[in-house]
């Protein structure tokens, strides 16, 4: 297959939504294969994997909390600190979706009890969700139900939801204070 050495990656991906959905999820896809397959000591193994995972754990507090009560602490340290330094990437690739934005404004306009209910799930509710997903760790050591430090699958499906849901609040909020002109005053 020939690719030309003057392809616009950044054009396609904005003008192909098709190509750019799969790499949302394939991002995801790569913390949880860590979470299944890393080794328990893989900290201890690679240094350089240690480091990444320290100054992660130092930026997103949650993630030291996260490990402290999990079986396999070392994995999970790093599975957080993928998905969170994944965020950002998962983020921007969302917020690239025209589509995305073209269903949120008519969602936000077609009703107006939604369209004033929106800024206040923006400016209260999504900041204070981001605020406890990156500060709060919410599982004991005497958790019930979905465990995420008992269970390597758990900490796979279920642990990366927090820094992908906290990704899609970052992108609401950006489509919310871009198309605020749309949803407002049209």
């Amino acid at each position: 297959m020939y690719i030309p050495s003057n392809l616009d990656w950044e054009k396609l991906l904005r003008d192909d939504p098709v190509l750019a959905r799969p790499l949302i999820p394939l991002s995801f896809a790569a913390a949880a294969l860590v979470a299944l397959f890393a080794p328990t000591n893989v900290l201890e193994r690679h240094s350089s994997l240690a480091w990444f995972a320290n100054q992660m754990s130092r930026a997103v507090p949650s993630i030291r909390q996260w490990a402290v009560v999990s079986e396999f602490p070392e994995v999970t340290q790093l599975f957080f600190a993928l998905a969170w330094i994944l965020a950002p990437f998962q983020a921007f690739m969302a917020y690239r979706l025209p589509a995305l934005h073209r269903q949120m404004v008519a969602h936000w306009r077609a009703k107006p009890a939604v369209r004033w209910f929106v800024p206040l799930l923006v400016i209260v509710i999504l900041p204070l969700f981001l605020w406890g997903a990156l500060t709060l760790g919410w599982e004991t050591t005497d958790c019930v139900g979905v465990c995420l430090g008992k269970s390597r699958a758990a900490l796979a499906l279920v642990g990366g939801v927090i820094p992908v849901a906290s990704a899609l609040a970052a992108v609401v909020i950006a489509i919310w204070l871009r198309r605020f002109q749309d949803i407002y005053l049209s």
